[in-house]
């Protein structure tokens, strides 16, 4: 009976098995911070539309849904739609492009997310 030496097979089997994994954390941290700027994003048109609905001001819901997150204000594009009666809604689109992938890799993409909120109007 030949015995064979089996003392580097865990170190080959965690060479194979460490990018898989490492690709994995990667792709879970992704999609966590997605989600992050997508609520990030949905604050953004919720506040621009309540200074909309409250003061009917376009250039002021544009500053204050900039204002309301952290977010990198040459990325987010708030567009504010005001009805001319004043029994209508307040309407904002907020977008945010941010850019996705594994740079390591070379994959990387810019996706759009995207948030649309209308208030009624308070004035």
């Amino acid at each position: 009976m030949i015995r064979r030496r089996e003392s580097g097979q865990a170190t080959v089997e965690l060479a194979l098995a460490l990018p898989v994994l490492l690709g994995l954390v990667i792709l879970i941290l992704q999609a966590a911070m997605v989600a992050r700027v997508q609520v990030l994003v949905v604050q953004a048109a919720r506040e621009g539309a309540r200074v909309a609905a409250l003061q009917g001001d376009i250039p002021a819901a544009q500053s204050a849904a900039r204002a309301a997150t952290g977010l990198d204000s040459r990325r987010l594009t708030v567009d504010v739609s005001l009805p001319g009666r004043s029994d209508g809604s307040a309407v904002v689109n907020a977008t945010y492009r941010i850019r996705v992938g594994v740079p390591l890799l070379g994959i990387e993409r810019e996706i759009a997310l995207h948030s649309a909120l209308a208030m009624r109007r308070e004035y």
